[in-house]
């Protein structure tokens, strides 16, 4: 019984995962000259943090399907 609520867990996740569209690039507008300076550098550089946080975040995330992969795998050889 354990293992069919398994499965079912693990295909429900993985369906749910491909409902999710990756995130797009989108370009930085440039920033309006009446903006300070200093907050116009501010927040390219928290652009820029939160770009790498994403993209570290979607290598986490294509780590764990391809863990979840194999597990389904395991799964169909044993069962």
């Amino acid at each position: 019984m354990k293992k069919k609520q398994l499965l079912e867990a693990i295909k429900d996740a993985m369906a749910k995962a491909r409902k999710h569209p990756k995130p797009k690039e989108s370009p930085v507008s440039a920033p309006q000259s009446t903006g300070n300076l200093n907050d116009t550098a501010a927040m390219a550089q928290e652009v820029i943090s939160l770009r790498e946080q994403v993209n570290t975040m979607q290598g986490e995330i294509d780590l764990l399907k391809k863990q979840l992969r194999q597990v389904l795998g395991f799964l169909r050889q044993k069962g």
